[in-house]
């Protein structure tokens, strides 16, 4: 029997907004997304395991009908739908549509209404039919071929009605249900029933009686009480089952049931949408089915082949190549198989033994020795999917990737920076429509190879529209081997030092829990926000402050309002602030020290943040405690060896130097160029004092104004982070502005051009796109004007410190210095530095910072030395 689903695309949506408003989706610009992944989520799922034959999803028109003519207060106590949700109906229906699935919407008729008439059309025709709702009303539908699904909702599962179960749940067979409705009324749609009917009274009726008719002929056989409200409310009664009665009859607009049938999906559509939309996953699910793997020849390249691939490689212009690694650590990987494009649709795939140690005596075969010029030879282009893995992994087999021209992955980052996935398996299927093969090692990369050599093409394309080829050569390329080099050198820790700091930490949590429990009056486990609830406020009868969804929440912020109350509160931060340095740092640093090494080894992501960013991870190594005195975490990070020294070199203030060149702002660009403190210039400005009156309260307020408008902070923001009122915040705000008319003028200038553009522009030319700039939304549009304001700015100090660092690891390598790059923590880099070395590298690394980006404006470096980084920093 064919299948047809009718989906209240109207109500799947308000149900799928709701469902996540406690955790909305929120996507980079700003945009509440939930109900258009919850539907699109829905529908790809329906699609998939229902495969029906015919598919129509209904909207509410929004517009009056006819029951608001019967009756003018019908719906009129409904809250009006949120702005977040309006906004993204429209989007919705286009990805409905793009997904080949036929929408209805007409105006003064109600969703109801049109699946109604569809579906008494089609279970004559003897097509089984499935309404996707949880609207009970549905259920007066029901017959043998017409079914009632409700969505899953949170840990509730998928729920099936049919004319039979349904009986047994309510008492009630379907084709009296509009009757029972009609007793009961429906407060959410301001439908009056019969007051004083409940379901009881409601069910046993109609069990009884066929419909509402036969209970007037039968008045006298109901108790007094129920005939007198029977009598009285006669007239609402009966329209209140017109109201609830839904329409089989409409002109719906559908002639035949084949024009239900799903068409081919608009790919190009979906698939922009689904970029815009940041839904990565869904995007795989659906055009994972529609990419289509390419058939790539694969020769298997053994040693006896070698001379033959030399000789192939030694001709070509240009390779492109994929490494398989053992580990995502480069440092700590074996090379499992490399490939090679040799042809347009033929790869030569080198396997190497799977168990190999790459560290021990004997190397997987002479390979590397045989082929090392040819990876060394810059005058032959080298392309790859990830090319600081690369750098890395080959570095391991002492040979030296030069000749790099082209990186897939970070070229695809600087087209869509926004985009969170970028792996070749995603990238091929967006770009290519093709899907990657992961069959046998020798098939997959084979294809690696060819879907480089493809997809290179196309992101060469999409770098030139976007003027981001010499980004992309100038910066990110050479910016790989520098990473490469920083994450194979490592730093050293001192494991010992921080395993007394753990024994410390323990201690003083041990003497806090026996504080805890005496101002609790028993033992509890603090770790679990239940018990902690009970007792701050059951037991100490503490006033809420904010609830949660099992209960009330006892967060930081919620503890720090209820400190002055109770010295509890204080005391739970501050052992949750230990429990956290302790289980994230001082334990959890020690047991990811490289047992060969005998350093700790970070990866840098430098594909992930839209702004241009680095980022650390596995261990991250970017938000070390910088404050924590007591303890000084920092203290157990080392220069590599003895007769070393820690230097770490940090720009100051450099993103309101670069704000203060953008802006061209009079007094901005004074302070800088006195040498003034910059925060203390502004307070005293702004507050009317003279600089050697400000205190450090003052320079505090000052420095998160600074801050505060690069990252576009609201009145509303600025009060909540000084505790003041909203109007004090809001005079700030207009002071600084008054008093920095250029800072002013460069924030609206820069909106207008995001707004008439769709993107900015780093100093450098990296591009941020910022669609939702032109929302109609005012959330959504005020947090893409934040983006497009703070891009200039924090986007080129990321650029900035990036071309410092290949200036400066090009000086030490060239000149063979023994000073080694450690970290980079945004704004700060941090060296190994040989005593004899010290005064040229302080003198080089000042230097080659300050000329990376020429600024208007003096640019100033604070460097410090130490025998470790608490010392330098």
């Amino acid at each position: 029997m064919k299948k047809l689903f009718l989906i209240d695309g109207t109500a799947l949506a308000y149900r799928s907004y709701f469902a996540m408003s406690k955790k909305p989706l929120i996507n980079s610009k700003g945009e509440n997304t939930s109900a258009i992944y919850g539907v699109a989520n829905s529908l790809l799922k329906i699609i998939s395991d229902e495969k029906p034959d015919y598919i129509l999803v209904t909207f509410d028109s929004g517009k009056p009908t006819f029951r608001h003519q019967l009756y003018p207060e019908y719906k009129s106590t409904r809250a009006k739908m949120p702005d977040e949700l309006i906004c993204q109906l429209p989007l919705i229906k286009q990805l409905t549509e793009a997904m080949g699935l036929r929408t209805l919407e007409i105006e003064g008729v109600e969703a109801d209404d049109a699946i109604g008439t569809v579906a008494k059309q089609a279970s004559k025709k003897g097509i089984q039919t499935f309404i996707y709702s949880a609207d009970k009303d549905f259920i007066q539908l029901m017959d043998e071929r017409i079914e009632l699904v409700s969505p899953s909702r949170g840990k509730i599962p998928e729920k099936r009605w049919n004319h039979r179960n349904i009986s047994e749940r309510y008492g009630v067979p379907p084709e009296r249900f509009v009757d029972f409705l009609a007793l009961l009324g429906d407060a959410s749609d301001n439908i009056p029933g019969l007051p004083g009917v409940g379901k009881k009274t409601a069910a046993s009726l109609m069990q009884k009686y066929e419909n509402i008719e036969e209970i007037y002929k039968h008045l006298d056989q109901l108790p007094e009480k129920l005939q007198k409200k029977f009598i009285e409310g006669k007239d609402k009664l009966f329209l209140s089952r017109e109201l609830i009665r839904i329409k089989t009859d409409i002109p719906a607009g559908v002639r035949e049931i084949k024009e239900l049938a799903p068409t081919e999906p608009d790919y190009d559509k979906l698939s922009a949408l689904f970029k815009e939309l940041e839904f990565s996953s869904l995007y795989d699910r659906f055009f994972a089915g529609r990419g289509k793997t390419k058939s790539c020849k694969v020769n298997i390249i053994t040693a006896d082949k070698f001379s033959n691939l030399k000789s192939a490689l030694n001709k070509q212009k240009r390779i492109y190549f994929s490494v398989h690694g053992s580990s995502k650590k480069s440092i700590d990987a074996n090379i499992a198989a490399i490939s090679f494009l040799t042809s347009k649709g033929e790869a030569d795939v080198v396997l190497f033994g799977e168990n190999e140690n790459l560290f021990s005596e004997e190397v997987p075969s002479d390979f590397f020795s045989q082929f090392k010029p040819i990876f060394e030879n810059p005058e032959i282009k080298k392309v790859t999917h990830d090319s600081k893995y690369a750098i890395g992994v080959l570095k391991n087999y002492n040979v030296d990737l030069r000749g790099l021209e082209f990186d897939t992955l970070l070229a695809s980052y600087l087209v869509e920076p926004d985009e969170r996935k970028r792996t070749l398996e995603h990238l091929s299927l967006e770009y290519l429509g093709r899907k990657k093969i992961n069959g046998e090692l020798s098939e997959s990369m084979a294809d690696e190879a060819d879907i480089i050599f493809e997809l290179a093409d196309v992101l060469k394309k999409r770098l030139e529209e976007k003027s981001l080829t010499s980004l992309l050569s100038t910066l990110e390329l050479p910016l790989s081997y520098v990473l490469a080099d920083m994450e194979r050198t490592g730093i050293r820790l001192d494991t010992d030092y921080l395993s007394h700091i753990s024994s410390k930490i323990a201690d003083i949590m041990d003497k806090m829990e026996s504080e805890i429990y005496n101002l609790a009056g028993e033992r509890f486990n603090i770790n679990s926000p239940k018990q902690l609830q009970q007792i701050l406020f059951v037991k100490l009868k503490l006033p809420v402050i904010k609830k949660t969804k099992t209960g009330f929440s006892t967060d930081f912020e919620v503890l720090e309002k209820l400190s002055p109350l109770h010295k509890l509160p204080r005391l739970i931060i501050e052992y949750r602030n230990l429990s956290k340095l302790k289980n994230t740092y001082v334990d959890a640093l020690p047991p990811l020290v490289s047992e060969r090494t005998g350093r700790l080894h970070t990866i840098y992501h430098q594909a992930v943040a839209a702004t241009g960013r680095l980022s650390s991870a596995d261990p991250n190594l970017q938000n070390i405690p910088t404050r924590d005195d007591e303890f000084a975490i920092r203290k157990a990070f080392l220069p590599l060896e003895e007769g070393h020294l820690f230097l770490s070199a940090d720009y100051s203030q450099i993103e309101l130097r670069i704000l203060a060149h953008l802006s061209g702002d009079k007094l901005l660009r004074e302070a800088f160029e006195k040498g003034e403190d910059i925060h203390t210039r502004t307070a005293s400005v702004i507050l009317g004092k003279s600089p050697q009156d400000i205190t450090s309260e003052d320079r505090r307020l000052a420095k998160t104004i600074n801050f505060g408008i690069i990252y576009g902070m609201s009145p509303h923001g600025l009060a909540e982070s000084l505790h003041i009122s909203h109007s004090e915040a809001k005079e700030l705000i207009d002071t600084y502005f008054s008093l920095h008319p250029g800072v002013k003028d460069f924030i609206e200038e820069t909106k207008e051009g995001a707004r008439k553009n769709g993107y900015v522009k780093t100093m450098m030319g990296r591009v941020r796109f910022v669609p939702a700039i032109n929302s109609k939304n005012r959330i959504v549009r005020e947090a893409a004007e934040r983006v497009a304001v703070n891009t200039p700015v924090q986007g080129s100090a990321a650029d900035m410190i990036k071309k410092a660092m290949i200036d400066i690891h090009r000086r030490i390598t060239e000149e063979r210095l023994g000073t080694r790059m450690l970290l980079q923590v945004h704004d700060e880099l941090d060296f190994s530095v040989p005593e004899d070395e010290l005064d040229y590298i302080r003198e080089l690394v000042s230097d080659l910072m300050t000329q990376a980006l020429p600024l208007s404006v003096p640019v100033k470096v604070d460097i410090g030395v130490g025998s470790n980084w608490f010392e330098a920093h």
